[in-house]
């Protein structure tokens, strides 16, 4: 039988129980608090690190990744800003040799057309007061050839002046090397060998720059290029690869232009000679092209093709007379089907120069011979340097005698008449619907200058050069009257079916009409000058020696337009790395990473880019459209760079910034990566 406690023990434990049971379930309370929160902060903590330290590990992979890219991109946009100013330089080499023999042209063709036009002018002075009044038509118009020739002589004075008290010589001539023009040429050609000499280190000392500086609050961070020293083929020529861009826009080499037949094509030069890749900066710069033409096809609206007015009849007795021409305006339009759109040439600098001269003289020299003079001095002295068809450097200096008397005693003296390099006329052309000595001759409506807006008549006769033209001659013509000792008048008829412009209109029955023309010719003088010896600015210049002006361009044997030549000359690679150690807790996060004190024993976090060098325009170093940009790579790409990392390793000397140490880590990263460089390159 069980013993029970006696009641007033039961009364005891209870009483006992009731008095300790708040403090002991408060104690046990707060104890299980504390380690839950001990737990709890101790989590908050891990999760705060987890996150701090993955933010870090995200912000150094872009970091390292922005790195990459500026190093590869700095890399390449030094290289082609580099490429920019070797085509830069050699456009300004090519301009400058362009400018020494126009330049050096300048003062003996001023010297030459002042002689011309000042001796014109003081022979139609002379005229003027010997002109008969019944031909009073002629005063009028040769005092306006005087004032033109006198504002000529104006425009002429001043600059003879000038060239004859400044030696332009000093800029123009090589004289060893001191010339103005040829120091500049120096100039320019040391630059560029300058640049062939440390674009591939400065290349790289440029991407390095530009990855630290995205890596500066990194640590144990560093970035470089691939190649370690670029070596685009660069090749420094000779002078004589100036000849085809100076005198015709053409990049150098071969003048292997054919016609369609694949026959040599005299005609050619000066046409590009590949329209999509070889256009050179004369035509992708500054757009100095011109269609070649070639055989038209189409059909004439109007006209018929021909003139709508009939001329027949004669002409005049001296053999400067002008033949009838039509009216102006009666001719249809052509109206062009098709004309070989895809050929088309270039001018150069020199041509330009050339064409600049002739306007200026149609401008303001408009009855002088400048353009021409200057032109013809300009070839002479380019002769110098590369030979054309002219053997002789020399020209005729004029020397004039507008005395009629004494112009016939030397036609007249079979010795002195040799030295007759030419004779100049005044022309004076006009034609009448009546004849001359009519009543009505002169009439308004009646008459006019032979050509409209009479900007060119009178006119001086065409320079011909053909010796002695003796007008005595001219009197044997029924037509030609002797009016003064230098005046003669020319007159003949000729027939039309209408002339409007002197009130011939179209007769119903279709008959011809008479047209008079009354010609004068003024003797202006014959000239018995010598000719003279042009001077060469290129005198003591060894075009074959090493020390002359030469471009730089690409050696075009290895420098192709197709991938591989790109991805060899025109790629970079750049590496960007930096520590991965965590930024708390490192010996937790890292575990057995040999790299957890961030001494760079092991990969980090490392970034590759890829950028390259083009040239969508020219593929020359003459063309400044040299461009850089960022692009993807390929699986291919990535091998390549491994094996070309391994090959350059040896080039590490001539880059003292770049360690050897982050050279080899960076070269067993990603080694040990290639055989995942599909999978990493597409993530």
């Amino acid at each position: 039988m069980t013993q029970r406690n006696p009641p007033a023990m039961h009364h005891q434990r209870d009483a006992s129980r009731k008095r300790r049971s708040p403090i002991v379930r408060d104690v046990r309370r707060r104890g299980v608090i504390i380690i839950i929160a001990l737990f709890g902060v101790l989590l908050v903590a891990g999760v705060f690190a987890f996150t701090l330290n993955t933010a870090r590990q995200i912000e150094r992979r872009i970091v390292v990744q922005h790195a990459a890219d500026s190093a590869a991109r700095s890399a390449a946009g030094f290289t082609a800003r580099q490429f920019n100013v070797i085509s830069m330089n050699n456009v300004a080499m090519t301009r400058i040799l362009a400018v020494v023999p126009h330049l050096d042209a300048q003062p003996l063709a001023v010297s030459m057309t002042l002689k011309d036009q000042t001796a014109f002018r003081d022979a139609i002075v002379g005229h003027l007061g010997a002109i008969p009044p019944s031909e009073r038509w002629l005063p009028d118009r040769l005092r306006a050839l005087e004032t033109q020739l006198t504002e000529e002589i104006e425009i002429l004075a001043p600059m003879d002046e000038y060239f004859s008290s400044n030696d332009l010589t000093r800029y123009t001539h090589y004289r060893g090397g001191s010339g103005r023009f040829w120091q500049a040429l120096e100039a320019l050609d040391q630059h560029n060998q300058i640049i062939m000499a440390d674009l591939g280190i400065l290349a790289q000392n440029h991407s390095i720059e530009a990855g630290n500086f995205n890596l500066r609050r990194e640590e144990m961070a560093y970035a470089f290029t691939l190649p370690v020293v670029a070596d685009p083929p660069l090749r420094r020529g000779v002078f004589d690869d100036f000849e085809r861009p100076v005198r015709f826009g053409l990049l150098p080499g071969a003048d292997n232009r054919l016609s369609p037949g694949n026959r040599p094509n005299p005609n050619g030069l000066g046409q590009v000679d590949h329209a999509e890749f070889n256009r050179g900066p004369w035509d992708v710069l500054f757009g100095w092209r011109h269609r070649i033409r070639g055989a038209r096809e189409g059909y004439w609206v109007g006209g018929g093709g021909g003139s709508n007015q009939v001329v027949s009849g004669n002409r005049g007795g001296v053999p400067f007379s002008r033949a009838p021409r039509a009216a102006r305006g009666s001719r249809g339009t052509f109206v062009t089907t098709s004309q070989e759109p895809d050929r088309y040439g270039l001018y150069s600098e020199y041509q330009r120069l050339s064409q600049r001269t002739s306007r200026f003289a149609n401008e303001h020299l408009r009855q002088s011979q400048f353009g021409r003079y200057a032109n013809q001095i300009a070839n002479l002295k380019l002769q110098y340097v590369w030979p054309g068809r002219r053997g002789a450097n020399r020209i005729h200096d004029p020397q004039w005698v507008i005395n009629i008397h004494e112009a016939f005693e030397i036609a007249d003296d079979p010795q002195m008449r040799e030295r007759i390099r030419e004779t100049v006329y005044i022309g004076s052309e006009i034609k009448s619907r009546y004849p001359y000595g009519h009543p009505q001759f002169l009439s308004p409506g009646s008459w006019t200058w032979t050509t409209r807006g009479g900007r060119d008549n009178p006119f001086i006769t065409p320079r011909n050069r053909n010796g002695w033209i003796d007008p005595r001659t001219w009197e044997q013509s029924p037509n030609v009257t002797r009016l003064t000792d230098s005046i003669w008048r020319d007159e003949f008829e000729y027939q039309v079916n209408f002339d409007n412009e002197i009130g011939l209109s179209r007769r119903a029955d279709g008959q011809m009409q008479t047209v008079y023309r009354i010609d004068h010719f003024l003797f202006l003088g014959i000239d018995i000058g010598e000719p003279i010896d042009v001077s060469n600015p290129y005198d003591g210049l060894n075009k074959t020696s090493a020390t002359a002006p030469s471009p730089v361009d690409f050696d075009h044997s290895l420098m192709l337009r197709d991938e591989n030549s790109r991805f060899r000359y025109l790629t970079f690679m750049g590496i960007a790395r930096a520590s991965d150690e965590p930024v708390l807790v490192a010996s937790r996060f890292t575990g057995e990473k040999a790299d957890s004190r961030g001494d760079g024993t092991d990969g980090g976090v490392v970034g590759i880019a890829q950028a390259h060098v083009f040239n969508n325009h020219s593929w020359d170093l003459w063309t400044q459209m040299w461009s850089a940009q960022l692009q993807r790579f390929r699986e291919q790409d990535f091998n390549d760079w491994v094996v070309r990392m391994n090959y350059d390793s040896g080039l590490l000397h001539e880059v003292p910034r770049l360690d050897s140490v982050y050279y080899d880590l960076m070269y067993d990263y990603l080694l040990r990566a290639a055989p995942m460089a599909d999978m990493m390159l597409r993530h």
